[in-house]
């Protein structure tokens, strides 16, 4: 039996189970022993009957429970608080973030987003290194301040909250 079918072997779902987060952080460790490259998609998600993977970029996926992820953990964590997602902002900029931002009562997208995530937001801020959050929160009356104005390195001369 490989590594990840001994992960995979019986694992329940618990958002504030360590011993399953700690599983699931074994996971992401052996996502990279595998250099999971897009083509081994498929291939990781043979070996296991319990998780699935998310890929967010060329040479970054997500390996997470089939039913968990960035949905579920915020749902549980509303519960957990007893607050509604239409209290709540969440920020993100890769294809894992969508579900998190569909989730709450207001998703950004940051400007380093791609076309796809920015489609799933209400809002598109700055990128992440050209104050994106900072610039957000300023936009939606959150915080007082001034906007910031930064290049960001990714993006030249990207800078704008819509």
């Amino acid at each position: 039996m490989t590594e990840l079918e001994k992960l995979d072997a019986g694992l329940e779902y618990d958002f504030w189970d360590k011993d399953v987060n700690a599983r699931k952080l074994r996971a992401i460790d052996l996502c990279a022993e595998l250099n999971a490259a897009p083509e081994e998609d498929e291939r990781i998600q043979a070996l296991t009957k319990h998780l699935i993977t998310q890929r967010w970029e060329p040479t970054a996926v997500d390996i997470i429970q089939e039913g968990g992820g960035k949905r579920r953990a915020m749902e549980a964590y509303f519960e957990h608080l007893g607050i509604a997602p239409e209290e709540t902002i969440a920020f993100g900029d890769g294809a894992n973030d969508i579900p998190m931002l569909e989730t709450a009562g207001i998703g950004v997208a940051m400007g380093n987003a791609s076309d796809e995530v920015k489609a799933h937001a209400d809002l598109v801020s700055d990128a992440c290194d050209a104050g994106g959050i900072w610039n957000a929160l300023v936009a939606l009356g959150v915080i007082e301040g001034e906007r910031v104005e930064r290049e960001s390195a990714g993006q030249a001369g990207a800078s704008a909250v819509s």
